[in-house]
């Protein structure tokens, strides 16, 4: 085998053992949980995430179990289950491209979210109970609407702008 082949080939075989390597050893647990911690601080204490537990990967989606979301020490959202996929390519660009499913216990909504100079919202509500986003509840009983809501979502939002 020609030389300079045999040395390309050894680059080669370094490059995707590298590769390899960080993909599978990377504390991406560890990241996020570091960055779930950080919303507290970058919200000066309003808004405080918690997850039972996470199973990370840089290549596929991320899996959270009871994800909850706190506003001002009362819990708002609640989720049994997360799968969140983040694009890559998307944060070098600048741009967050998060793709997401939670599955509630009736129910599931699913969305695409992309945040930057062209900001996109899609979400798909899928049997979806009303009590299970208790954000709603909240935010009525702060504008003083004693207004209990149920029922039973169906339907997509989008929004592009």
């Amino acid at each position: 085998m020609n030389k300079t082949v045999q040395v390309f080939l050894n680059i080669v075989a370094i490059i995707v053992s590298l590769v390899f390597f960080t993909i599978w050893l990377f504390p991406l647990d560890a990241v996020i949980s570091h960055e779930l911690a950080g919303i507290e601080k970058q919200t000066k204490g309003e808004w405080r995430a918690s997850v039972a537990s996470l199973d990370a990967s840089l290549l596929f989606d991320t899996k959270f179990t009871e994800f909850r979301l706190y506003q001002n020490n009362q819990e708002v959202f609640s989720v049994p289950k997360v799968d969140v996929g983040v694009s890559l390519f998307s944060l070098i660009s600048g741009k967050v491209n998060v793709r997401f499913k939670a599955l509630f216990k009736k129910g599931s909504l699913t969305g695409h979210v992309i945040l930057g100079s062209d900001s996109l919202v899609d979400l798909e509500f899928k049997d979806l109970s009303i009590a299970d986003i208790s954000y709603v509840a909240v935010k009525l009983k702060e504008v003083g609407v004693p207004l209990v809501v149920s029922g039973v979502v169906n339907g997509t939002f989008y929004f592009a702008g």
